[in-house]
């Protein structure tokens, strides 16, 4: 906030304010008016066009989620990230071929791109959960992916009580709660509805 106080059109701060907005606050509304601000001011920072394609799809506002992934790529077409985010929106989409050629493209890029090989392995659950559970007695692992890993092996009960767990954490996933593929099979759930309110994305 002091950055902008000192310059309103520091794209950079808009930027890292909006993330904080959808990430920690929820708050979808003031946080799309970052990003817009951020662009307005710097159209050519790929940061603010990537994360605002975050915001983006987890409002369901799919296709210009993908157009702003796909210009934050072209801003940046060498970064690991700005790449793999295209493969991510397209996965949120559900255009899996789509998604697909996105990791590849990052590997390309850095075939040791963890991100990217881990989104190629997201139909691999019976190893990760183990390693999810086992890694979160030492580090911080967020209790929406174990949530999403259980969904994933049909186990909606303890997915929903690991769900509890994120949203009392305030897990930052939790914004994905919209647009995840893994979580179509509980939407008609009344608890999966109370999340999404909740988490005011509905």
């Amino acid at each position: 906030m002091n950055a902008l106080a000192i310059d309103n059109a520091f794209a950079e701060a808009h930027t890292s304010l909006a993330f904080v907005m959808l990430y920690y606050d929820w708050d979808l509304l003031n946080a799309e008016r970052e990003y817009k601000q951020a662009i307005e001011a710097n159209p050519k920072y790929a940061l603010a066009h990537q994360w605002y394609s975050h915001l983006l799809m987890a409002s369901g506002r799919t296709s210009e989620a993908i157009s702003e992934a796909i210009r934050a790529q072209e801003l940046e077409p060498a970064s690991l990230s700005t790449t793999m985010n295209v493969g991510w929106q397209f996965y949120f989409a559900r255009q899996y071929e789509q998604a697909m050629l996105g990791c590849k493209k990052t590997l390309d890029l850095d075939p040791r791109f963890i991100q990217a090989l881990w989104a190629l392995g997201r139909t691999y659950a019976q190893g990760t959960l183990e390693d999810l559970k086992w890694s979160s007695k030492d580090r911080c692992v967020s209790p929406y992916w174990i949530a999403l890993v259980y969904a994933g092996l049909g186990n909606n009960e303890a997915a929903f009580e690991w769900l509890e767990k994120a949203y009392l954490e305030r897990s930052g996933g939790m914004v994905w709660l919209a647009s995840e593929p893994q979580w179509d099979n509980v939407r008609s759930d009344p608890r999966f509805q109370d999340l999404l309110r909740q988490v005011n994305l509905k």
